[in-house]
């Protein structure tokens, strides 16, 4: 039984099947990143210029506690948050 030199050779390695084989799982890879980047840009929210924030979490469950006052960029990625815009102006 000897050694087989073939076995390290890039075409033994990148073979018609094994080449799409990675260059599917880098498309995929490709995709699951920009769906999480868009996610994460799209989960944060702006409280408008003379307007309070309010945040809700926890779908206001706990009362007073679950709401909070923000301003600036606020994440709202989490289940049961949500931001109120009310007015400063009147």
């Amino acid at each position: 039984m000897g050694w087989n030199s073939d076995f390290h050779s890039p075409d033994f390695l990148c073979n018609k099947q094994n080449c799409q084989i990675i260059k599917t799982t880098n498309q995929m890879k490709k995709v699951l990143i920009l769906l999480v980047a868009i996610v994460a840009l799209s989960s944060c929210e702006r409280v408008a210029p003379n307007y309070y924030g309010v945040l809700m979490e926890n779908y206001g469950k706990s009362g007073k506690e679950d709401y909070s006052k923000q301003q600036g960029s606020v994440n709202t990625l989490g289940p049961g948050t949500e931001l109120f815009q009310v007015p400063a102006f009147e």
